[in-house]
């Protein structure tokens, strides 16, 4: 139910990582994944929600149903 890791763009310094925590959340006729970033380094928090939306929500969106619902 519970997902922690430590997540990075290469783009970072070698040696930064900040903490994502995934966590499902049983809603009876749905799930829902809730994500909580934090350690992004200042002034790339646009870039990285732009990333999560693009490489994962929006896929799994798309393969998972036209009314899967992202806030």
């Amino acid at each position: 139910s519970k997902i922690v890791q430590k997540w990075r763009l290469n783009s970072w310094p070698k040696d930064h990582y900040s903490k994502v925590t995934i966590t499902l959340l049983d809603k009876g006729d749905r799930t829902m994944v809730k994500l909580v970033q934090t350690g992004v380094p200042v002034g790339e928090r646009e870039q990285v929600k732009t990333g999560w939306n693009s490489y994962y929500w929006n896929p799994m969106k798309q393969a998972f149903g036209f009314g899967a619902g992202l806030i």
